[in-house]
């Protein structure tokens, strides 16, 4: 677990061993409960509720409640009215706990959906004045990201299986050898074609040069536009979460580097974003999900504001990311 002792001095300037030691076991409660969660949308919303209570300081319901019910458990004096910033550690400590580790799914996991909200959702946000609480904040952040660039490598590695080995028809036990091994087999190479069509449909959009969304050619793009519509576009070809190589794809000639507010990025879209608010992959998702969502929100109503001044360049990794998220979130499992 996250050096939970370290950001209890958050709340609690002198925390002793024994409350130590029962908000770990809170901790552990909370990431029990967030493991039941399922459903892909309430995943993407339990991303957002934490990055909202970084901004507001207390943790919004559902998820509120189950963290001080959680404390409340192992620390019966808890008064959630009284204690609300521990709300917030304590819901924090509990992702943690529930990211650590190594995933070895081979498709898109549970974890790789959370984990790729909270790190949409708390790169969009202004640093924190408290510098302790923004710390946990970056640290939440940070553990979120590199989650997900692992995950993109080793959720790519094609699958090597065995030979299925001969069976005759007399050999019962050599038959269901032979089936079993087939299965695995088949489950191999319908994995590995879901990658190999991956990185087809990307080489293909690599190579056109121009933008099939606006059916235009990216030369002619401005630089911090032309970075938005490919990060858009390549990741709605995402079967798996963008990995450092498809930055690199996005980023291709986009070379602005000075801050640009959200605001003046929709103006510099001007008449492309209508058509890319059309191709927005999962729209209901990203309505429910702003904190998530923050750049396809904005361009799908067409007004944006607060959050961070990015770069050029680090708007289009944002759209990437977003796209792909979204994209995931609305494919079918059979198919990644």
């Amino acid at each position: 677990m996250a050096d939970l002792a370290k950001y209890m001095r958050i709340f609690d300037p002198s925390p002793a061993d024994e409350s130590v030691t029962k908000r770990k076991a809170a901790a552990k409660e909370v990431a029990s409960q967030l493991r039941k969660t399922a459903g892909v949308t309430d995943l993407v919303k339990l991303g957002a509720s934490i990055a909202r209570s970084f901004v507001s300081g207390s943790v919004p319901d559902p998820l509120g409640a189950i963290v001080a019910e959680a404390i409340k458990k192992h620390a019966p004096s808890f008064i959630r009215e009284e204690r609300e910033l521990e709300v917030v550690v304590i819901a924090a400590a509990g992702v943690f706990e529930v990211l650590e580790g190594r995933d070895t799914t081979a498709t898109v996991s549970r974890n790789d959906i959370l984990a790729a909200a909270l790190w949409s959702a708390l790169a969009g946000q202004a640093a924190l004045a408290e510098p302790k609480i923004e710390q946990l904040r970056q640290d939440v952040l940070e553990f979120a990201r590199d989650w997900c660039l692992r995950r993109a490598e080793d959720s790519r590695e094609r699958r090597v299986f065995a030979d299925i080995p001969a069976a005759g028809e007399d050999d019962l036990g050599q038959v269901a050898k032979a089936l079993a091994a087939a299965a695995i087999a088949i489950q191999a190479l319908q994995h590995n074609a879901v990658l190999d069509r991956e990185e087809l449909d990307i080489a293909w959009w690599a190579q056109g040069g121009r933008s099939p969304v606006l059916h235009k050619a990216y030369e002619g793009l401005e630089a911090s536009v032309r970075g938005v519509v490919r990060g858009m576009e390549l990741g709605i070809l995402m079967r798996r979460l963008p990995a450092s190589a498809h930055r690199s794809l996005t980023l291709a000639g986009v070379a602005e580097v000075e801050p640009l507010p959200l605001s003046t990025l929709l103006k510099r879209l001007g008449d492309h974003r209508e058509p890319l608010a059309e191709k927005i992959p999962g729209r209901v998702l990203v309505d429910q999900c702003p904190e998530v969502f923050l750049l396809l929100t904005a361009i799908a109503s067409g007004a944006g504001e607060g959050g961070a001044d990015i770069t050029g360049d680090e708007w289009a990794a944002r759209a990437l990311l977003e796209a792909g998220l979204a994209n995931l979130c609305q494919t079918p499992a059979a198919k990644i």
